[in-house]
């Protein structure tokens, strides 16, 4: 049972942050009404924010190194495989892993993860307009996992493998939105192409990550938050014979 701190912290940072993601895309929709070529200039915004977001979350709450240097781990993980070409278009791991670290650690944490790995590994695969959007699309899959992760119903592994398949609808449809501000024509028609474009895709995605989920889960929450508990009391071990020394 979560106590109500629990509850009263992740509302001021669900309010906080759905806030600064609606002036984003109040300041989006305004610039495209002014002027579509400049979206991209303005898109850019997400990034400082994002990391202000990250920044107060560690000055508030306050994440231990053990939880810090676990987190860390899962996004070279997850980096790496991105590195993986696999030929059929959809197949990824990084929303697995992100989903872990919400699961494990709580919405901060996997808020931390889903926007480091496109961060980081994009400066190999590509830096770009897109890598906002990913960095939003991953980092909104962290923080949902992370806000009903203290929900009875997500020990449940055919429960999770759905919400797996639910989350690559999620981030390609962040994704489509980015794809429709691309092509520059703002019109109903475009943007139900670029939705339709990547349904299968995104599906796929989505399959991906649930059958990932359904075959780890619960045991890899487990391993991870022991991780964490073994680095816990190496670190403070640790400190105890710095300290008699």
């Amino acid at each position: 049972m979560s106590s109500p701190s629990f509850h009263k912290r992740h509302t001021v940072f669900a309010f906080c942050l759905g806030f600064i993601f609606l002036a984003c895309f109040i300041i989006l929709s305004i610039t495209m009404a002014v002027n579509a070529n400049a979206v991209f200039g303005w898109v850019t915004i997400a990034i400082p924010v994002i990391f202000a977001i990250i920044f107060w979350i560690f000055e508030h709450e306050s994440m231990t190194a053990a939880t810090l240097g676990v987190c860390i781990a899962l996004i070279a993980l997850a980096c790496v495989l991105r590195f993986i070409r696999i030929p059929l278009e959809g197949i990824q791991f990084t929303s697995w892993l992100v989903i872990l670290a919400g699961l494990s650690f709580g919405s901060e944490s996997g808020l931390f993860v889903g926007t480091m790995v496109p961060f980081i590994s994009n400066f190999w695969l590509g830096q770009g307009s897109w890598t906002p959007w990913e960095m939003l699309g991953w980092g909104a899959i962290g923080i949902i996992t992370g806000w009903i992760s203290q929900v009875s119903w997500t020990r449940n592994r055919w429960v999770m493998a759905l919400y797996g398949l639910c989350t690559g609808w999620v981030y390609g449809f962040i994704l489509n939105v980015y794809s429709f501000l691309y092509m520059r024509t703002l019109t109903w028609g475009m943007f139900w192409a670029a939705i339709g474009y990547s349904v299968g895709g995104d599906t796929l995605s989505g399959l991906c990550t649930g059958v990932l989920l359904f075959i780890s889960f619960p045991w890899s929450v487990a391993l991870i938050r022991r991780v964490r508990k073994r680095n816990t009391m190496i670190s403070e071990i640790s400190d105890e014979t710095h300290s008699k020394n």
